[in-house]
């Protein structure tokens, strides 16, 4: 449960659903302190309640980055030091039914580890974008992959690609079912105003500014789109890219019509989107793409590039898909989708992400998937 915008955000939000419906949820965190944090407080207690759901943490400081540490050893003090607070948290909330772990590489092999000590069953939800990414990627961690799926009663995947890359991974060396739910959105998006945008034409993005989110592609179909004199593309969230993103829209003669907003907390987040007028998402690679639904929640119709998250995501009545990394395909979708801006109704915008992606919708498939783990 973070207090950080960023830091466990999906996993914070699965847990609020949960809890919406009805089910005992309790938090069990554990990792590592990294380098860049040394000499610096940890910002969490070892024990809270957090929106009402008990957090118990135990974190370790490493020398070390935490990528450089082999996953099933760093399992292994993890587990040692989490252990007394699961010893403490049953005593204070009762045994629990089922463990859901997040990403095998990490919560999953200590998922396992619990499993082993005490029986409880678990399982898993794979976000890692990486194994969409790279392909590779997931065959060069099969090994790791495959233990921390040995005994567990599901894998759950955020997307349909990434279900394909686990399975394709996990062949013959896993039995465990693999399940495909969605991220839930954040509830309080279905609930604020919806967008209600009246000025010039507005492109919303939203994400880091990394290579693989390809924010320089949003910028080329931008200075070419047909769309009316005036039209701004506002950016939320920072990083590497930030400089050329501004440069190059300087060379291509919109660097006037281009914002970036910056690092944005939660509360700007939900202000950006409902400035907005089309939701814009010119990723290379998706295991979901969260920003997505978080955009129709508040109204916004999407135009998004067709890695696989968006494929799960983007239909022809919320939106468009164009292919990834042609930046003349998605100038032609920004036209097209200004020139159909009438035809997408707020409010039937957020009822399909409700529907889709909402907590009942959510809750109902994991409490399925918890039936089945502990039959």
């Amino acid at each position: 449960m973070p207090r950080e915008p960023i830091q466990g955000i999906f996993e914070s939000h699965q847990v609020l659903a949960l809890r919406a419906a009805g089910v005992q949820v309790g938090v069990l965190s554990g990792g590592v302190i990294t380098t860049r944090h040394l000499g610096r407080r940890f910002p969490y207690s070892r024990r809270e309640l957090v929106d009402d759901v008990p957090v118990y943490r135990a974190y370790r400081r490493a020398l070390l980055p935490a990528r450089w540490e082999d996953p099933v050893r760093a399992a292994d003090r993890t587990f040692r030091g989490l252990k007394p607070l699961l010893t403490q948290y049953i005593a204070d909330q009762g045994r629990p039914d089922v463990v859901h772990a997040h990403n095998l590489a990490t919560g999953g092999l200590v998922a396992r580890r619990i499993h082993a000590d005490m029986g409880i069953p678990y399982v898993v939800t794979e976000h890692t974008g990486t194994y969409v990414a790279d392909p590779s990627a997931a065959a060069r961690d099969a090994a790791v992959l495959a233990e921390a799926a040995a005994e567990a009663r599901a894998v759950v995947a955020v997307g349909s690609g990434l279900a394909s890359s686990l399975r394709d991974s996990l062949a013959g060396r896993s039995s465990a079912m693999i399940e495909v739910v969605p991220n839930v959105v954040e509830s309080r998006l279905l609930s604020c105003q919806l967008r209600t945008h009246q000025g010039v034409f507005t492109v919303v993005g939203l994400g880091n500014l990394i290579p693989s989110k390809n924010y320089p592609l949003l910028v080329q179909a931008f200075s070419r789109a047909d769309l009316p004199e005036g039209s701004r593309l506002v950016v939320g969230g920072d990083g590497p890219e930030a400089r050329r993103v501004a440069d190059l829209a300087r060379t291509l003669g919109v660097g006037d019509r281009l914002h970036l907003a910056g690092h944005l907390d939660r509360d700007h987040v939900v202000r950006l989107l409902q400035t907005g007028d089309l939701f814009a998402h010119p990723s290379n690679s998706e295991s979901f793409g969260v920003v997505l639904i978080e955009a129709m929640a508040v109204g916004l119709p999407v135009l998004a590039t067709a890695s696989y998250g968006p494929r799960d995501i983007v239909t022809p009545e919320v939106g468009r898909l164009t292919p990834i990394g042609d930046a003349q395909a998605f100038a032609d979708g920004l036209s097209e989708m200004y020139a159909r801006r009438d035809e997408f109704d707020p409010e039937r915008l957020r009822a399909t992400c409700r529907e889709r992606f909402g907590s009942e919708a959510f809750a109902s498939r994991m409490l399925e998937i918890y039936h089945e783990a502990t039959a």
